[in-house]
């Protein structure tokens, strides 16, 4: 159905599959048969169409890890989920809550999103800002539920390990620039970024527990970044039929690009 609806779009607008460069769509499994659907009509059709995933959804499934609470976790996202719900829920207590901070501009909580994979780290980087805020309220008896010193812990461990898909998010969301040639450096920075928190000796179990589970995803859906397999890596598939790795018009568009010159994506 998606395959058909998207050919009459082509024939309104008088288009061909060999007009068509790519087809991106998420990797759900009935847009991963979509998407192996039009390669084959493109080449039924003398195109050359590529189909590509989404990049934001796939690196939704590397952080979605992080959304959920595991043993190691003790609670923590649970926690500062309930904390946001309870300032939504009572504007008597977000008055407060603004009215505890004096300095630079006031701020509220930031509620989570499981199909936002950048929220997450908006979520916790703000409860983390209001830690101060918070701890006031909790003593004055205007807050009955907080977080515990181990659980601000893990927090502040999470704010590092997703910082790097933060940063990616910001990038890609650009609109006044190209961002497919951007591909490859994010991917590059993103694993870059996790390797350097798991191997870190300052890092807590709970960051190199997760960080592993994570980087592990990472690679089973863009490769391992290992010398010699970036530009084969999306002739394989991924897990469940997904594409692997950066795809080929990625690759070629970064080399092409100016700004990825001087051995950015080295």
């Amino acid at each position: 159905d998606c395959v058909d609806y998207a050919e009459k779009q082509l024939q309104v607008y008088n288009l061909f599959y060999k007009n068509m460069t790519a087809v991106v769509t998420d990797t759900e499994a009935t847009m991963v048969s979509a998407g192996r659907l039009f390669v084959q009509h493109s080449i039924q059709n003398q195109g050359r169409t590529k189909w590509h995933g989404c990049v934001d959804h796939l690196l939704e499934l590397v952080t979605g890890i992080a959304f959920v609470d595991s043993p190691e976790t003790l609670g923590t996202m649970s926690a500062c989920r309930s904390i946001v719900n309870f300032f939504n829920s009572s504007t008597q207590a977000m008055a407060k809550l603004v009215s505890k901070q004096q300095e630079g501009r006031a701020v509220k909580p930031i509620q989570d999103v499981a199909t936002r994979w950048w929220s997450t780290y908006s979520m916790v980087e703000r409860l983390i800002r209001l830690k101060t805020y918070l701890a006031i309220l909790a003593e004055e008896g205007d807050l009955d539920i907080n977080l515990r010193d181990d659980q601000w812990t893990i927090a502040t461990n999470l704010k590092v390990l997703l910082q790097p898909f933060m940063i990616a998010q910001r990038l890609l969301e650009g609109e006044s620039y190209v961002t497919v040639s951007l591909i490859p450096y994010i991917i590059y920075k993103i694993r870059k970024g996790l390797t350097s928190a798991i191997n870190n000796e300052h890092s807590s179990e709970h960051v190199i527990s997760t960080g592993r589970k994570m980087l592990q995803k990472f690679n089973e859906t863009f490769g391992t970044g290992v010398e010699g397999t970036v530009a084969e890596d999306h002739l394989t598939e991924g897990p469940k039929r997904r594409p692997k790795g950066i795809p080929l018009l990625s690759l070629m568009a970064s080399l092409l690009d100016p700004r990825m010159k001087g051995g950015a994506t080295a």
